[in-house]
C-alpha cells in the first residue's frame, strides 16, 4: 500500500502528462518476480497517432493512454490503459482509484491556491455589489408598487416575449366548409405581435440578485475555511464541496450584473416615454398611462413615477474580471 501523500508534495507532483518518455528512471523490462507499488502518473500521449507509446505488458508501440507504474524494485514502467489491470489484477485497481483521488485532491487544492490570490478584492468588490443591488432593487420595488398592472406587463414582456413589446392582434381566416361542401366559413384566431422593444427587460425577470451576492459572500466565507496552513485534516469530500459550492454561485453574479445594467437602462425617460405610448396605442392595460411632465403616471387617478434624478453609479466590474480569472483555469 502506498504512503499517504502530504497535500504540499501533491500540489507539486505531476500527475497527468502529454509525454509518457519525460520522466525519468523507465524501463523497458520487467521481471516476474517485480510487484506493483502504485500508479504515478497517467498520460495521454500527444503525438499520437504519428507515434505510439510503448507498453511493457504487450512489448509493443500501440497507446495513446496509459499509465507510469512504480514498481517494487523502484524502477517505473509504461502500461496501456488496458495492460496493466491484466498484468497487475486487484493491485492495479486500487492503485489507480488512489491516482483518481489524488488528481481529484489536487484539482481542489490548486482551485483553492487560485482563490486564495483573489479572496479579498473579491469579497471587498461583492460587498460593494451588495449595497448597489438594494438600492436598484428598492426602485424596481417602487416602481412596481405604484404602476401595478403595468409592471405585471412588463414582466411578461421579458419573461415571456424575449424582452418584446406585444399585443394580441385578431386574425380572421377563411376555411373551405368540409365534406366537399361549397362555401366557406370563417374563423378568428388571436395571434401575438412584436411593437416594440422593452428598454432593461432584464430587470423584470424572476430574479433576486440581492440574495445571489449574499451566496456568494457565504460560499466564500466557507470556502476561505479551506484556505489553512494545513489542508491535510481536511477531507477530500470537504474540499470539493467548498469549492463547488463557491463556484456555483458565479453565473448568478454575471445575471446580477446584467440585472443591474438592465435597471440603469430602464429608467430613463426615453424608456418611460416607450412604455406609455405602448399602453395608449396598444391598450395593454385597463388603465391607460401617460407620459407627461417627466412622469409616467396612471391616467385615471394621477399616480405616477419619475425616472430617477440621480442615475444607479456603476458596479464595479473587477468582480467579473476576477471570476473570469479565476475560471481561467478550468
Amino acid at each position: 500500500m502506498s504512503a499517504k501523500i502530504s497535500d504540499r508534495d501533491l500540489r507539486l507532483q505531476t500527475l497527468k502528462l502529454k509525454d509518457p518518455y519525460d520522466q525519468p528512471g523507465l524501463v523497458w523490462k520487467i521481471g516476474s518476480e517485480v510487484r506493483l507499488v502504485d500508479i504515478i502518473n497517467l498520460y495521454s500521449y500527444e503525438r499520437w497517432p504519428a507515434e505510439k507509446a510503448f507498453c511493457v505488458h504487450c512489448g509493443a508501440h500501440r497507446h495513446r493512454r496509459g499509465f507510469t507504474a512504480l514498481l517494487s524494485d523502484g524502477r517505473r514502467v509504461l502500461l496501456g490503459s488496458r495492460c496493466g489491470a491484466i498484468l497487475f489484477g486487484e493491485s492495479w485497481v486500487h492503485a489507480e482509484r488512489r491516482l483518481e483521488q489524488r488528481s481529484d485532491r489536487q484539482w481542489n487544492l490548486r482551485r483553492l491556491d487560485r482563490l486564495k490570490l483573489v479572496i479579498e478584492p473579491m469579497r471587498t468588490a461583492l460587498l460593494s455589489w451588495e449595497g448597489k443591488l438594494e438600492v436598484m432593487m428598492a426602485r424596481r420595488n417602487a416602481f412596481y408598487g405604484i404602476v401595478g398592472e403595468l409592471a405585471s406587463r412588463l414582466e411578461e414582456a421579458a419573461n415571456a416575449h424575449d424582452g418584446y413589446l406585444t399585443v394580441e392582434r385578431k386574425v380572421v381566416t377563411r376555411l373551405a366548409h368540409a365534406g366537399g361542401m361549397k362555401g366557406s366559413r370563417h374563423q378568428s384566431d388571436y395571434v401575438t405581435v412584436k411593437v416594440g422593444t422593452l428598454d432593461g427587460a432584464a430587470l423584470f425577470r424572476h430574479f433576486d440578485p440581492v440574495a445571489a451576492v449574499r451566496r456568494t459572500i457565504t460560499a466564500l466565507d466557507e470556502a476561505q475555511k479551506s484556505i489553512v496552513p494545513e489542508t491535510d485534516v481536511i477531507p477530500d469530500s470537504l474540499l470539493r464541496r467548498r469549492r463547488l459550492a463557491f463556484e456555483r454561485t458565479f453565473d448568478d453574479l454575471f445575471r446580477a450584473a446584467e440585472m443591474y445594467s438592465a435597471a440603469q437602462e430602464f429608467f430613463t425617460p426615453p424608456s418611460f416615454e416607450r412604455v406609455a405610448a405602448w399602453t395608449t396605442k396598444h391598450a395593454v392595460t385597463r388603465t391607460r398611462y401617460i407620459w407627461a411632465d417627466g412622469v409616467l403616471a396612471n391616467e385615471d387617478n394621477g399616480r405616477g413615477v419619475s425616472p430617477p434624478a440621480v442615475p444607479l453609479p456603476d458596479l464595479d466590474q473587477s468582480l467579473l474580471e476576477l471570476v473570469t480569472e479565476y475560471r481561467s483555469a478550468d
